[in-house]
C-alpha cells in the first residue's frame, strides 16, 4: 500500500509484472464511492522499477480515503496496488504515524487527575 498526498506530485516507484517504458493506461478507483477515472500516463524504467507521476490525486480520491491504482498495457494488467490519501506527515523511522483524530480533541493537562469520591 502506498501513502500519497492529495495535492502536488506523487512519484511512484513500482515493480510491475512486465517492464514497459511507454504510455500505459491507468485506472484510479475511489474505494469509498467505487468510481473510476481512466487516463494515459508515461512510464520510465529506473533500475528495477518503473516510475510514473500523478498530480493532484485528491481530485480523484478525497483526503483520508482509500483508492486503487491499476496500470494496463495492451489490455493486460501489469501493476495493481492500494493507496491512502493524507496530508499528514508520515515517517515510521521518526515515529510519525497517521492519526485519525488529529486536531479533533484537546487534552487537559493542568491538573493531576485526582478524583474526590463522596
Amino acid at each position: 500500500m502506498k501513502i500519497v498526498t492529495p495535492t502536488g506530485d506523487n512519484i511512484f516507484y513500482v515493480i510491475p509484472r512486465t517492464f514497459v517504458q511507454s504510455t500505459v493506461d491507468i485506472i484510479i478507483t475511489n474505494e469509498t464511492t467505487n468510481t473510476q477515472v481512466s487516463s494515459s500516463i508515461d512510464t520510465t524504467i529506473s533500475g528495477n522499477y518503473i516510475t510514473f507521476r500523478l498530480t493532484n490525486i485528491g481530485i480523484r480520491v478525497p483526503e483520508n480515503n482509500y483508492g486503487t491504482i491499476e496500470l494496463r498495457y495492451n489490455s493486460e494488467t501489469i501493476y495493481k496496488d492500494k493507496f491512502f490519501v493524507t496530508s499528514q506527515s508520515i515517517d515510521q523511522t521518526n515515529n510519525e504515524y497517521f492519526n485519525g483524530n488529529l486536531n479533533q480533541y484537546t487534552t487537559e493537562d493542568s491538573y493531576d487527575n485526582d478524583y474526590i469520591i463522596i
